[in-house]
């Protein structure tokens, strides 16, 4: 990394950790919605999607990208264990961190549709004998701004933790590439990496704390 241009690196680098970003919360919404429409519609299998999701949550990421490398790329081979070469090969680690996001969006989204209950839209709702499926979309729309933060919360964390991800699945993302800077000692390659990853950091907390100030406001 010594002698080459640091932009080029930086600018690389960046656009595969957003892809895997943006995958990955993609599919964490497919999930945790998934999850929260089948606790809701079919309460008797709640409390195990709760006990589900938390394991997940508390499992490392590490542990959960070695088992789906080793059930989709050994055992079914549908696809690749690494690489950044294709779109096809950010799926198994988008996958992986999909599965913790997406579990703490349904424990996140449940408890507030639970406080939600207890709303007087809701009671109102539930006295005019609305159907779920309408009170269910009417809750649902009403965890807009949670589910917003959530996502500026769990996009900086993946930008400023992505090492362990992208080293597993081989990927020439941002974390790497500062591991790799970190080890040859590369000054200017660190600087401009931490600079690039604070900046989003900052960012996306500044953007959360505002809106998460504006809910404060609307609720007062």
């Amino acid at each position: 990394l010594r002698g080459t241009p640091v932009v080029p690196q930086i600018r690389h680098a960046f656009a595969n950790t957003a892809l895997l970003t943006v995958l990955s919360l993609a599919f964490s919404v497919v999930i945790g919605l998934s999850l929260l429409i089948a606790a809701e519609f079919t309460p008797r299998v709640a409390p195990s999607l709760e006990r589900l999701a938390t394991a997940i949550n508390t499992t490392p990421i590490f542990l959960i990208g070695i088992f789906l490398i080793w059930l989709f790329s050994f055992a079914l081979h549908l696809l690749p264990s690494g690489g950044d070469t294709s779109l096809k090969s950010f799926i198994l680690p988008a996958l992986g961190i999909a599965l913790k996001f997406g579990a703490r969006l349904f424990l996140l989204l449940s408890n507030y549709m639970l406080d939600l209950e207890k709303q007087v839209f809701v009671l109102r709702a539930r006295a005019y004998a609305l159907g779920n499926k309408r009170i269910f979309l009417h809750k649902l729309a009403n965890c807009a701004m949670p589910f917003v933060i959530f996502w500026l919360i769990e996009t900086a964390s993946l930008f400023s933790g992505a090492v362990i991800v992208e080293s597993l699945f081989s990927i020439h993302g941002l974390g790497t590439l500062l591991l790799f800077a970190l080890l040859q000692y590369d000054i200017r390659l660190i600087f401009a990496n931490l600079t690039v990853i604070a900046a989003i950091v900052y960012l996306t907390s500044l953007i959360q704390a505002s809106l998460a100030a504006r809910e404060d406001a609307l609720k007062a």
